[in-house]
């Protein structure tokens, strides 16, 4: 049993500082993603992801879906 308060997914810094050791991916194409599906969920990248509706390309409705690196409409 652990006796520290750390948590186990955190590595301590010799500084006395905890880093997080999380690491999210796109659920589409598995690059890595800081943005997550209004509608599923799910953790998406920029690349898969409507800035309309914010969802990510699988649940989106829009008539025609607006992505960070397409084009103005």
């Amino acid at each position: 049993m652990q006796s520290d308060s750390a948590p186990a997914n955190a590595a301590t810094k010799g500084s006395g500082e905890l880093t997080s050791s999380y690491h999210f991916s796109c659920h589409i194409c598995g690059e890595p993603s800081t943005e997550i599906c209004t509608y599923c969920t799910k953790d998406v990248c920029g690349d898969h992801l409507c800035i309309r509706c914010r969802r990510c390309s699988d649940c989106c409705v829009c008539e025609s879906p607006v992505s960070m690196a397409g084009s103005q409409p």
